[in-house]
């Protein structure tokens, strides 16, 4: 039978052969020149020198702990490594991400609505290809806008990252036509719209069947016109024509009286007067729509909100139609959708009030910027895109749908390549230290 020191020198020696194959390998595997780990690590400033030298030698994978969020050319050569096998993982010290959006005005040459999404309280730069145009801080919603004409693209600083867009699409605008009875709010609805750089043609009745034209006679049809602005009750409309330019996709805004024409009551089932003891509920069924009237609060023209001083039909509102603008609890401008086309109507008496209550120099600017909107959420356009130049318009966003998350925000990390070169280098540390140990307890070392 062994004794106990035999079992002790084999267990030794057998220490000793494991060290020694430990170190041969190791010296194998350095002489070949097998790397010593299989994960890339690259920054910010070595992204794109790193990527040229993967396109000849790609890494098993790569990390990339950048500062700011990758750039559309960076995404999409990641992308391209990705698809021959490098795994590729990503974190951005700063990732507050962001989107930045550019929509076409109604009419040529009108300024663009510039929307940046970002973090809520956050400062955002907004410049075009001359330079900074605006900055503005984001709201609680996370959201600023700005009414602007960017030359090229414009370009929002969200922090260390760069969100770009530009106007994919010019518009063509047809004229405007205004029919109702001559007088105060007629011109100033038309005067209002032509400051705003529509192009308005006018249909005024002055006496039972003598009326005064803006422009040629037209049709009421897509062909001709963009939208029609019906102000009175009682003008002569074709019912049928103004149906079917709606149905085609043309835009009706009927103000006032005009919101009890005859023609827009049939397009928006408006009831035409309250029902105030309704017996039959069926009757009640076929009108989605009903209005009454509503006196303006005193001293409100003279307010913040002048518009609570106008007087104003105020509409119930039944399924298939959106409030636009309240007073309290009731609805005094209202859209409905009918097929292609789009209806507004409008509740307020006597707009062009407002262009003179207050005393005030923004008055006028204000009475034109109303109305134009009016028209131009109902307005039938026509897109033509434009030749523009690929932009990032989100740049996290598109970095999350090209790489996955990043690993900050949860995104999957791959298990770590077992470190060969250090698993050897350390059995054969561990292996001479456990048998000088042994011959040191034996008191031979």
């Amino acid at each position: 039978m062994r004794s106990r020191a035999d079992r002790r020198l084999t267990a030794e020696r057998a220490l000793r052969g494991i060290a020694f194959a430990a170190m041969a390998v190791l010296a194998w595997r350095l002489s070949i020149g097998q790397p010593s780990a299989d994960r890339t690590h690259v920054t910010s400033g070595s992204l794109d020198s790193a990527l040229v030298r993967w396109s000849a030698s790609a890494p098993k994978w790569a990390t990339i702990d950048a500062d700011t969020i990758p750039g559309s050319r960076q995404r999409d050569w990641l992308v391209a490594l990705r698809r021959t096998g490098t795994t590729i993982t990503w974190s951005a010290s700063d990732s507050s991400g962001g989107a930045v959006t550019v929509e076409q005005g109604p009419l040529t040459g009108s300024l663009h609505r510039v929307t940046a999404l970002a973090v809520a309280g956050h400062d955002v730069v907004l410049s075009d290809d001359l330079g900074t145009i605006d900055t503005a801080r984001t709201g609680p919603d996370g959201i600023a806008s700005w009414r602007a004409s960017p030359i090229g693209q414009a370009r929002v600083a969200l922090g260390q990252a760069n969100a770009a867009s530009a106007a994919r699409d010019s518009l063509i605008v047809r004229p405007v036509l205004v029919i109702g009875q001559a007088g105060w709010e007629s011109r100033f609805v038309v005067t209002a719209l032509e400051e705003d750089g529509w192009s308005v043609m006018a249909r005024l009745t002055v006496a039972p069947g003598a009326l005064v034209r803006q422009g040629p006679a037209v049709r009421i049809d897509t062909a001709e016109l963009s939208a029609v602005v019906v102000l009175d009750s009682n003008s002569t409309v074709d019912a049928s024509e103004l149906s079917r330019f709606v149905r085609e996709g043309g835009g009706i805004v009927a103000s006032g009286a005009g919101a009890n024409h005859p023609a827009v009551r049939a397009l928006v089932a408006l009831r035409p007067a309250p029902f105030r003891f309704q017996r039959d509920a069926a009757q009640i069924s076929q009108y989605p729509v009903s209005f009454e009237a509503s006196p303006g609060a005193i001293g409100a023209l003279l307010g913040p909100a002048p518009r609570e001083g106008l007087s104003a039909r105020t509409f119930g509102l039944r399924a298939g139609s959106v409030a636009l603008e309240r007073r309290g609890d009731a609805t005094v401008v209202l859209a409905r959708r009918v097929e292609s086309g789009r209806v507004i109507v409008v509740g307020y008496d006597d707009t062009w009030r407002l262009r003179m209550v207050p005393a005030s120099e923004s008055a006028p600017e204000a009475h034109r910027a109303w109305w134009s909107s009016l028209v131009a959420g109902a307005v039938y356009v026509r897109p033509v895109p434009r030749d523009a130049a690929p932009v990032d318009e989100a740049p996290l966003a598109s970095t999350i749908s090209a790489l996955g998350p990043p690993s900050a925000l949860g995104g999957p990390v791959p298990d770590m390549p077992l470190p060969w070169d250090a698993v050897l280098a350390a059995g054969a540390a561990a292996s001479l230290l456990a048998q000088w140990l042994s011959r040191r307890m034996r008191g031979v070392a």
